[in-house]
């Protein structure tokens, strides 16, 4: 039997990530016809160092170009700064003043410990939902990444393909399968998540030599079709969808069919941003309609009171926006199930990282539920023609289906597996 491997960022605990992989699970085997065995790669980066070491680079590219000495400069001096911060924190002074600060206080140490019994049920049900829905692999490294044994790898979705993937080593060499050689590759839906003509003039050349190992390659942003597509005038480079609008409202609900509405009637908050215009709306939402709010952030200092879902897995996650009367969001998949589900949202903008926000909701006519801040509380009750809108998703999904059925039977094809 032929063996697909999937290859995205389901390692981290994030919403959007893990229901990519389950839908590209299932979709990769409607499109052989359950003829061949699909894995989802447990790739597990150092992620840490990789984003520091990315950021270095990244950060000295965009202000001096490739080869810039100012780069180098700046990379030297960060990393002094941070062994001067290390060496502070270490000091006897540093650990008084911290006791004698809030974050020594009685309560925070309560709402401390109170975060870290939610993150700990969050990686519980992360875990379950890993076991119960996905088909991992075992745990790969950077060290054995060579060794991946599989007639296809598809990339994606997501932002596998952003300048800080391509620029740190360890990512460069999954994403971009450059440590990869045995299997053929597709990307679908590829995301590089920005739109700065800037710092993608100055990648163009690595992107050109990392994508060319792929047969087949599709991006979910317009923009970066166009980029990629003129990088490799000899490739057609499609425009795909976010994997998760290939699976149907009704597949999410039976996949969360045994879950329980944990309330009435609630403003749903989910921001990975700390983004303060949309605390401040989804507050006087729920004031003016009389509802509760439930809140999903990052953030300790969200500014409102309410109940946090800190803990939701992915399919907590789905049950939550499935059953809310209102979805305040800064995200992509916040905003994709949203619409699913056919629910009543407003997205607010979360600045360089809402690229593939504004050209999503631009594709299927509803820019108006984007706003960066707005005192119009009624706004989020403008109704949605969602008719039209599943008209417009309809012949996106069904020509990403075709492409991706097409590209992942002609690579199988051109391979010797038994």
């Amino acid at each position: 039997m032929k063996k697909i491997g999937l290859l995205n960022i389901q390692h981290i605990d994030n919403y959007g990530a893990n229901l990519i992989s389950y839908s590209m699970e299932q979709e990769a085997g409607l499109a052989t016809d359950h003829t061949a065995e699909v894995t989802t790669i447990r790739f597990l980066p150092d992620r840490k160092k990789s984003l520091k070491q990315a950021n270095t680079l990244l950060n000295s590219i965009r202000m001096n170009g490739i080869a810039g000495i100012g780069g180098k400069v700046s990379a030297s001096f960060k990393r002094m700064k941070y062994k001067l911060r290390a060496g502070i924190r270490k000091t006897a002074l540093f650990r008084l003043a911290k006791r004698l600060l809030k974050k020594g206080s009685p309560e925070q140490a309560c709402a401390d410990d109170k975060t870290l019994e939610l993150k700990r049920l969050r990686a519980e049900n992360f875990e379950s939902f890993h076991s119960r829905v996905l088909h991992l692999s075992e745990p790969i490294s950077i060290e054995n990444i060579d060794k991946l044994d599989y007639d296809v790898i598809i990339v994606g979705s997501d932002v596998v393909w952003k300048p800080q993937r391509l620029l740190a080593k360890e990512e460069n060499c999954a994403y971009f399968l450059t440590r990869v050689k045995k299997s053929a590759g597709i990307a679908y839906a590829a995301s590089i998540g920005i739109s700065d003509e800037k710092i993608l003039g100055r990648l163009s050349k690595r992107y050109k030599a990392a994508v060319r190992r792929f047969s087949f390659v599709s991006m979910r942003e317009r923009n970066a079709q166009k980029y990629i597509g003129e990088l490799l005038p000899d490739t057609e480079v499609a425009n795909c969808i976010d994997p998760v609008f290939l699976r149907t409202a009704n597949e999410y609900e039976q996949l969360i069919a045994g879950i329980a509405p944990k309330h009435d009637a609630y403003v749903y908050v989910y921001l990975m941003g700390n983004n303060k215009e949309a605390c401040r709306y989804a507050q006087k939402l729920a004031e003016q309609k009389g509802l509760k709010i439930v809140f999903h952030t990052n953030y300790s200092d969200i500014g409102f009171e309410g109940e946090s879902s800190l803990s939701d897995g992915p399919l907590e996650f789905l049950s939550r926006i499935k059953n809310a009367d209102y979805i305040v969001t800064d995200t992509f998949h916040g905003t994709a199930f949203s619409i699913i589900f056919h629910k009543r949202f407003i997205t607010f903008t979360r600045g360089n990282m809402s690229v593939r926000l504004e050209d999503f909701l631009s594709h299927i006519d509803l820019k108006d539920r984007f706003v960066e801040s707005t005192d119009d509380i009624g706004r989020i009750d403008a109704a949605i023609d969602y008719s039209r809108v599943d008209e417009v998703l309809g012949e996106w999904i069904s020509a990403s289906k075709e492409w991706f059925s097409n590209a992942v039977n002609s690579a199988l094809n051109n391979t010797s597996g038994e």
